[in-house]
This record gives structure tokens, C-alpha cells and sequence, in this order.
């Protein structure tokens, strides 16, 4: 009877091993499908995020643009019941300045407030592209969830570590940057941060050196200045290993903390020998509980909440920043700090680089599209890269940093100091490069 009851016991594991395992399988292999792998439809070769979102864009656009509009009514809202919170007047205030601004992009003639009609074009893009693809992307990202993290992470921590001093599950966080958008990576960034995955220094190397433009923007970039894509992404990783090989050991990643936000009992394991068989079964018998669904539906929610918060926070950062960096202060000060590396290495074409600095700290498009097509094509490249590799933006990252639901925290010196590092050495490693292969400074 005993033994029976044995034989009972290790069917009933078996049969529960054996349905984790598919359910890993099937989800993971949706994951990978939806977030990574592009597919032709309509003359475009996206992912299914991007396809979902032109969709909903093409065909429920002035809905999506009430329910953004009701999301910063429910958020005004919010900040008028939290009675103890800080600066609460000014938040208000900004909150119903965003307000009016959307209403008058949204459903307004789209003249008079903002006084300038790419900021209009420019935070209705941005509000809506960002905000469709980070909630689908978010809504989807509990297919990656299944085995996919550790199973990159066994096998690539060795090399990111190495390399770049970070743990081999943000190679995974990396391509969302890559394949979704900036936003979608830092949820991604800021949940491994905030259950205990990823450290305080690895998070923020994540997001101030790997958050490199989506797959879509640099086919636009790359159409844009007729340079060959495949050229561009090859330099481009180039450039990006290298600079980041640096920028990992020095100021702001090197005062980081290296500790955890939160102590958990589930260590990232990294066996040696028989890997895939062994990282199988650590997540098998470590996974969490938590359905599918339920995941889904808590990402919705938190997706919501953040989007709350975000979308006042881009229509006030884009307009206020584009004020800031039209100023001749702003743009003598970049000078000063990037022309000594220019002149060193005889880069031509100085006053549209600098330019084109200074529009890519504000918005990366907006750099792209106010490029003089003229210009020799090796300076061209190298806006390319920039442009590709610049990792810090006002409509990015920055934005999305000062939403108060981040665990991690970075501020605009350590952003700033971060890109001006960033910048001159893609500079220098660049014109190194092409002196290599050409056997001539640009």
C-alpha cells in the first residue's frame, strides 16, 4: 500500500513537471513571437506590437485620444485627494497645463498655446506611439516571464559580466529596448530591479548605456540619410560595445550602490555543466504561482498608473525643452564642451553636429529630420550612430524617470554627465574607426 501511495505521489509530480514545462514552452514561444520576430504586413516589416499599434491608431485613434485625456482627468484627480504630498500645487498646476494642451492637439484648430507647430506634431506623436506601444508591450510581457530570462541569463552572464559588469538576464531587458520602445525596456528594467533581479548599478548601466533606439526609428533614421542599414547596425554594435566596455566602470555607474532593492530568497542560479537541463528545473521548481492572467491584469494596471503620471510629464518636458535647447546659452555651452574633440580629430561639418547633439538630448526624430542632407556622408554616419546610440533623451528616458512609481532613481546631473561621456566617445571611437578602414580622418 505504501509503495502505491509512492508510485501515486511521483505521477501526480511528474504530471505537474510535465504541464510546467509545456505551459514554459508554448508561453515562451509566444513571447518570442509577439516581442522579436518581425512580420511582413501592409508593405511593413515589424513586430506584432507595431502592427497592433498602427492598427488601433488607424482605426480607434479618437477613442484612444479621450481615454488619454480621461487618464489625465482621473490623475488630476488624484494628486487633489493626496492631501500630504509635496509641491502638490505645482503638480496640480502642471497637470492642468498638460490638459489643455492635449485637448487642444487632440480635438483644438492646434495654434495659439504652444506657438510652435512641429512641439504639436511632436507630442502627439510621441503621447500616442509611446503610450499604445508601452501598454500593449507591458500587456504582453508575461510571455517572456516562462524560463526566457534565466535561460539567457545561464547562458550569457559569463560574457555580460565580463564585459559590461551587469548580469546575463539583461540581455533579454536589452532586446525590448531594442524591439519595442524605451519605455517597454524600463518597465522591464525597473520590475527585475524592483523584485530583487537586477542591482542598483546593473539597472542604472541598463538604462543610461543600453537603451539604444527601437529596430523601427533606425530604419527611419537610416532611410532618412540613405545609409545602408545593415552597414549602420554593424558599426553601430561596434561602437556600442566598445563605448559601453568604458562607460560601465566609470561616473555615474561607478557610485551606484551593488546591492539589491529586495532581499529574495531566489538567487539567479548559473550552473556550468548540463545548463539547459539544470536552468529547466531551477525555474520550474522556483517559478511563481501567479497565473498568466493575473500577471496580464496586473501589468495592465500598473501600465495605466504609470501612463497616468507619464503623459503630463511629456507634454510639459517637450515643450519646456524645446525652449531650453533653442537657447544660444545652451548651444555655446555644448559647443565648449564637444568642439575641443571635434577639432582634435578634424571632423567636418562641426555647427550641424553640434546642432544635431543638442536636438537628439530633446528628441531623437526631431534631430534626424532638421539634418542638412548635404552634408558629407561620413558625418552622416556618424549622426547615424549617434543618433542610434545617444541612450539619453528628454522624451525618453528622462521622462520616464521622473514618474514617481520607479523604484530606481537617477538624476538629470548623472543623466546629463552620462550623455556629454556618451557623445564624445562615440566621437572618438567612430573617427577611429573610419581612419582604420579609410586610412583618412573624416
Amino acid at each position: 500500500m505504501e509503495n502505491i501511495n509512492k508510485i501515486n505521489v511521483k505521477d501526480d509530480y511528474n504530471r505537474e513537471y510535465f504541464i510546467k514545462l509545456s505551459k514554459s514552452i508554448v508561453y515562451t514561444a509566444i513571447g518570442i513571437i509577439i516581442f522579436f520576430i518581425p512580420i511582413k504586413l501592409n508593405g511593413q516589416v515589424l513586430n506584432l506590437i507595431y502592427h497592433i499599434s498602427y492598427k488601433l491608431q488607424s482605426n480607434m485613434k479618437h477613442f484612444i485620444e479621450v481615454c488619454i485625456v480621461f487618464y489625465l482627468i482621473i490623475g488630476m484627480f488624484k494628486e487633489i485627494l493626496k492631501c500630504n504630498l509635496k509641491n502638490k500645487n505645482i503638480l496640480i498646476i502642471s497637470r492642468i497645463v498638460a490638459l489643455i494642451f492635449l485637448v487642444n492637439i487632440f480635438f483644438g484648430s492646434k495654434n495659439g498655446l504652444l506657438g510652435n507647430d512641429n512641439v504639436y506634431l511632436l507630442i502627439e506623436e510621441v503621447v500616442l506611439n509611446t503610450i499604445i506601444v508601452f501598454t500593449i508591450g507591458v500587456l504582453f510581457m508575461p510571455f517572456l516571464e516562462y524560463g526566457l530570462l534565466e535561460l539567457t541569463s545561464v547562458y550569457l552572464n559569463k560574457y555580460t559580466k565580463l564585459l559590461f559588469r551587469i548580469d546575463g538576464i539583461s540581455f533579454l531587458n536589452i532586446l525590448v529596448y531594442i524591439f519595442t520602445n524605451p519605455f517597454c525596456g524600463m518597465f522591464m528594467t525597473n520590475k527585475l530591479y524592483r523584485e530583487g533581479k537586477l542591482k542598483e548599478y546593473e539597472a542604472c548601466n541598463i538604462i543610461l548605456n543600453f537603451s539604444i533606439l527601437s529596430y523601427p526609428i533606425v530604419i527611419y533614421i537610416c532611410g532618412y540619410l540613405n545609409i545602408n542599414l545593415a552597414y549602420a547596425i554593424t558599426v553601430s554594435t561596434t561602437v556600442l560595445i566598445l563605448i559601453n566596455i568604458v562607460l560601465s566602470r566609470i561616473y555615474p555607474i561607478s557610485k551606484k550602490k551593488k546591492s539589491y532593492y529586495l532581499k529574495s530568497n531566489k538567487k539567479n542560479s548559473y550552473p556550468k555543466k548540463d545548463k539547459l537541463k539544470k536552468i529547466i528545473k531551477y525555474y520550474l521548481s522556483n517559478s511563481d504561482s501567479k497565473g498568466l492572467f493575473k500577471a496580464i491584469i496586473d501589468n495592465l494596471e500598473e501600465s495605466i498608473s504609470i501612463s497616468i503620471n507619464l503623459i503630463p510629464n511629456i507634454v510639459i518636458f517637450l515643450y519646456i525643452g524645446q525652449i531650453i535647447l533653442n537657447s544660444e546659452i545652451i548651444i555655446e555651452i555644448i559647443k565648449i564642451l564637444i568642439n575641443p574633440v571635434l577639432d582634435i580629430l578634424q571632423v567636418k561639418n562641426i555647427n550641424e553636429l553640434v546642432g544635431f547633439i543638442i536636438d537628439v538630448f530633446y528628441n531623437t526624430i526631431i534631430g534626424i529630420n532638421n539634418v542638412d542632407k548635404s552634408i558629407s556622408i561620413q558625418t552622416k554616419i556618424l549622426i547615424c550612430i549617434i543618433g542610434i546610440l545617444s541612450c539619453t533623451s528628454i522624451s525618453t528616458n528622462i521622462i520616464y524617470i521622473a514618474n514617481n512609481k520607479m523604484a530606481l532613481k537617477i538624476n538629470i546631473k548623472e543623466f546629463i554627465i552620462s550623455y556629454l561621456l556618451r557623445i564624445n566617445l562615440i566621437i572618438i571611437i567612430y573617427i577611429f574607426i573610419a581612419y582604420l578602414y579609410s586610412g583618412y580622418l573624416i
